[in-house]
């Protein structure tokens, strides 16, 4: 083995100095990262991306070896921008987002520290670190109707009748679901991290390279369709005595691995040849730069990783406990509340207070149920935007999606969405249409991203981080579109007055 280059003892040195003081100072988003990797399926294959980098450097090690690292010092203007974002993003709890930070800043701080000659020999390593931080649960949804869709049409295809509602549909030989775990979202993120690094070792030509990183994106989710697909036959032409329960998942994974294995064998037969190895006999070795050289640049970076953290800190301050607005004030005119019970259990995560009702507009016989859950405050545990603040629970079997659409209603644009509710007794079942919209800073908005912007402006500003989360539910019996718009029109106002208020 050969002996680490002088030039690069105290760059090494300083280099793993600052990860560690970036792992301390990002330890929530760094630590929530692994936990993620740990406990979810989906993402398990981020622990593996480090250790991947890692190799990868490894690999240009002879190449490195000759290199002089120089600090870049623009550089450390990306550095501070890096721990920015992800301090924002700590300020309004937005997980992703911290992780992606934490990311960045590695990236930010190697290249500040090591100078653009290092980092361009090592670009794809820190590029594949991207492929850490968990993301894309928001593909969950459209996958799932997609899977459902494609299943559907391929049975019906096949002269096998169906009936659908939603994720459910049922067929002459039994009901079936497609669920979280038939998304296909863990076989795509894995299928397109190994196939990105089969792509980048085995292949010189970038237009290669490119080609089959969009094969490992698209394969995986034709799979996907084709494992529903033929999971459901399996059942059905076995009377549901194979793959009818908890065994199609181990046959999914199964059919999963021999497509991968295909596109693997398929792949390889378009293998570049191996560049001549890099030989580091007549390069001129880097020169040693004294320890006075570098130690500016370790306080420098330091500083660049410390300084944003704490203006985030001084920016989140709690606010002295007190009771919650009187929400309950806000029922507009023409309305009136009724005694009636809500099918359905919502859930708002950690929030301060909550208010549950039913109101009736005069002259109608189909009530609209408010659920508001109030944050003065936005934490891990307790924000507005939460993707565990859920209109009922997700194992709720009950409750069949049937779609959504985007309207433009009164005061604000919304997602609604229609459900069936089909619970024991009731003949026929319920069809019932919901809205959610977020309050922050006096706006309403259904756009989660946006309320995590004003709630992140509104700290930036010193105007605090207060939301409310507001849901409105009501039978699609009659017009429950204009039921819905009616109140969300005559609400909004009195209700973000309330809201404004405080206690």
């Amino acid at each position: 083995m050969n002996p680490l280059p002088t030039a690069w003892r105290w760059p090494l040195l300083i280099w793993g100095l600052l990860l560690l003081l970036l792992l301390a100072t990002q330890w929530p988003a760094s630590s929530g990262m692994a936990q993620i990797w740990w406990h979810n399926d989906t993402f398990a294959h981020g622990m593996l991306v480090p250790l991947l980098s890692i190799w990868l450097v490894w690999r240009e090690r002879e190449r490195l070896a000759v290199l002089a690292p120089q600090p870049w010092w623009p550089g450390l203007l990306l550095l501070v921008l890096a721990v920015l974002v992800g301090q924002g993003a700590w300020l309004a709890e937005i997980n992703a987002l911290q992780h992606f930070g934490v990311v960045f800043a590695l990236q930010a701080m190697t290249l500040a520290l090591l100078g653009p000659t290092v980092v361009r020999a090592i670009v794809f390593p820190l590029l594949f670190l991207l492929f850490a931080p968990p993301f894309g649960e928001f593909l969950t949804q459209p996958m799932m109707e997609f899977t459902a869709d494609f299943t559907v049409s391929a049975l019906r295809g096949s002269g096998i009748p169906v009936y659908r509602e939603g994720m459910h549909f049922v067929i002459p030989s039994g009901h079936w679901s497609v669920i979280e775990a038939c998304s296909g979202v863990r076989y795509l993120m894995a299928s397109f991290m190994v196939g990105t690094l089969f792509a980048y070792v085995n292949f010189t030509s970038w237009r290669k390279r490119l080609l089959f990183m969009a094969v490992a994106l698209l394969v995986p989710v034709v799979a996907n369709w084709l494992r529903a697909y033929l999971i459901v036959m399996l059942g059905h032409l076995t009377d549901n005595k194979l793959a009818a329960g908890a065994d199609h998942l181990v046959y999914g994974w199964v059919f999963f691995g021999v497509i991968m294995v295909a596109m693997f064998w398929i792949g390889a037969r378009w293998i570049d040849p191996l560049p001549p190895p890099f030989s580091a006999v007549n390069s001129p070795q880097a020169a040693s730069r004294p320890i006075s050289h570098w130690l500016p640049v370790l306080l420098l970076l330091a500083v660049a990783l410390l300084l944003p953290q704490r203006w985030a800190l001084s920016l989140r301050v709690p606010p002295a406990p007190s009771p919650a607005p009187a929400m309950a004030q806000a029922i507009p005119e023409s309305w009136q509340r009724v005694d009636r019970a809500a099918p359905w259990q919502p859930v708002f995560v950690g929030a301060h207070s909550t208010l549950r009702e039913a109101w009736q507009r005069d002259g109608e016989v189909e009530p609209v149920f408010v659920d508001i859950g109030y944050y003065p405050t936005q934490g891990s545990t307790a924000k507005t935007v939460n993707s565990m603040n859920q209109l009922f629970e997700s194992m709720d079997r009950r409750w069949l999606p049937q779609g959504r659409e985007a309207l433009q209603a009164p005061h604000a644009a919304v997602q609604q969405q229609s459900w069936r509710y089909n619970a024991q007794g009731i003949t026929p079942p319920q069809d019932l249409l919901s809205r959610r919209l977020y309050w922050v800073g006096g706006r309403f908005t259904a756009n989660e991203v946006q309320a995590k912007w004003w709630l992140l402006s509104g700290l930036v500003l010193g105007q605090g981080d207060a939301g409310a989360s507001l849901v409105l539910l009501t039978s699609a019996q009659g017009d429950g579109t204009a039921r819905l718009d009616a109140l969300q029109k005559s609400l909004l106002a009195p209700l973000n007055a309330r809201l404004q208020a405080g206690p």
